[in-house]
């Protein structure tokens, strides 16, 4: 028999009393795997029940769907949370937001500076995946296009060699990572590389020129007035039709979509012309939807309800060439992990630090509050709660700190109209004990304060519907 390699575990090397001498690899025996690279998108905002590829009846996705086509689709993917920072903190560390911190914080406090934003950043002792790559020997480099809540301020850049932020189009973000790619493999050109982008397109005030002749057009109406139109409508009840204006925000909101979606096609296109998208893992996913007067809510970041927390979750692995489907019940935590399950050289080495095997735990989403302009205004009372979603069989259990616990059957009642809360009260108790009993000990403080803002940014604020 072979003697063991230095490699594997001490214990072998005993017990076959192999000596230095005969270390070297047998010939004939598998090199270790090569390492793969890693690609991670996030499109902001994007609701996946308005991709081909998960149902929609408007052709707003062709490169997604046809990317879908040879990857692994996760039919049952949730958010961590219902807007940007805390979903991307989990996707960055496996962690859900009441381990990792990175979440909004009681507004009581925290809306004491007229800027202050009443969220706390990523704590520095989180590990994220950025880092373990990097310590692996991967090139890491981020190109964000969301100007705040993944600006370095909110330190979710832990990791990256290299992390730009700047508010501009898909189509931009990929010319710029593009350029980073290049300059990697001319300075290292074996090394992997951990690539992380986030599109803004689908996010406030939506993308949406230019037109593509595929979809309804959309009108010449500032988007972002219109949304602040519908949320007056809906939120705020006023005299407004919301029928009406729902359907133009749509038609602008789907706009943006094939932007994004375009601009990710010729992404794939660039890294085929450069020969690494074979052997590059792909995952590409969202970090929460966009109400469009679903429960009387518009946008995003004020509840836990399907539009805005069931995430589209697609990843084609190095090499992988025919389509399927995952069943399994997945959050946001459950990221990290599927990227090193599915990296050959990776796959099992970190499992300590990502402990959460993936689908195999309670399937958690979380909501502190809400955002500081929702706080401020005259429906801003709404949102004074935490909310902890739990998902288990078909059903939804949603447990709320002001006591207005819901309980939905997802497949009688996707549109969550029925609160058999009070129908099903054992079954709401279970839910409940199983939250208590998960989630304790693992619970850590957001203690920050608000972060504040200059006047700079609160222009950029107030154009993404922040401020």
């Amino acid at each position: 028999m072979p003697c063991a390699r230095p490699a594997l575990l001490l214990t072998a090397l005993v017990a076959l009393g192999c000596s230095e001498a005969n270390d070297a690899p047998t010939a004939g025996a598998d090199p270790p795997p090569e390492p793969t690279s890693i690609l991670l998108l996030t499109f902001d905002t994007l609701r996946r029940d308005h991709l081909g590829v998960y149902g929609y009846a408007l052709d707003t996705s062709p490169e997604i769907d046809a990317f879908a086509a040879a990857a692994t689709r996760f039919d049952d993917a949730y958010a961590t949370a219902p807007w940007t920072l805390p979903t991307h903190a989990s996707l960055l560390t496996g962690l859900h937001p009441f381990e990792h911190g990175a979440r909004t914080l009681d507004p009581k406090p925290a809306l004491s500076a007229q800027k202050g934003l009443n969220a706390a950043p990523l704590d520095l002792v989180r590990v994220t995946l950025a880092e373990t790559l990097r310590d692996e020997g991967f090139r890491t480099g981020a190109f964000v296009a969301n100007p705040l809540f993944l600006g370095v301020k909110f330190q979710l850049n832990q990791g990256f060699d290299v992390y730009e932020v700047e508010k501009t189009s898909a189509a931009e973000i990929n010319v710029r990572a593009l350029a980073w790619l290049d300059e990697q493999r001319r300075l290292a050109p074996d090394a992997p590389f951990f690539l992380f982008l986030n599109y803004l397109d689908t996010h406030r005030p939506y993308r949406s020129q230019p037109s593509n002749p595929r979809l309804p057009a959309a009108s010449d109406e500032d988007p972002g007035q219109l949304l602040k139109d519908l949320t007056a409508a809906v939120m705020e009840e006023d005299d407004a039709d919301p029928s009406a204006l729902r359907e133009r925000l749509i038609a602008h909101y789907d706009q943006a979509i094939a932007n994004a979606d375009a601009a990710f096609g010729q992404l794939l296109d660039a890294l085929r012309a450069r020969g690494l998208f074979d052997d590059t893992l792909i995952a590409i996913t969202s970090d929460h939807g966009e109400f469009f007067g679903e429960h009387d809510l518009v946008e995003h970041s004020k509840d836990v309800y399907q539009p805005v927390i069931r995430a589209p979750l697609i990843v084609k692995a190095a090499r992988q060439t025919a389509g399927s489907v995952d069943a399994r019940t997945v959050t946001s935590v459950d990221v990290p992990r599927l990227i090193l399950d599915a990296t050959p050289s990776l796959e099992g080495r970190h499992d300590a630090q990502y402990s959460y095997a993936v689908g195999e735990h309670p399937s958690v989403v979380e909501n502190y509050y809400s955002r500081a302009k929702d706080l401020r205004r005259s429906y801003g009372y709404r949102f004074d709660r935490i909310r902890t979603v739990l998902l288990f069989g078909n059903h939804k259990y949603i447990h709320s700190s002001d006591g207005q616990h819901e309980l939905y059957d997802l497949v009688a009642d996707p549109g969550e109209t029925v609160n058999l809360q009070t129908v099903q009260p054992e079954r709401s108790r279970l839910a409940r004990e199983q939250l208590e009993v998960f989630q304790a000990g693992r619970r850590v403080d957001a203690t920050a304060v608000a972060v504040d803002v200059s006047d700079e940014e609160a222009t950029l604020l107030e154009d993404l519907g922040y401020l």
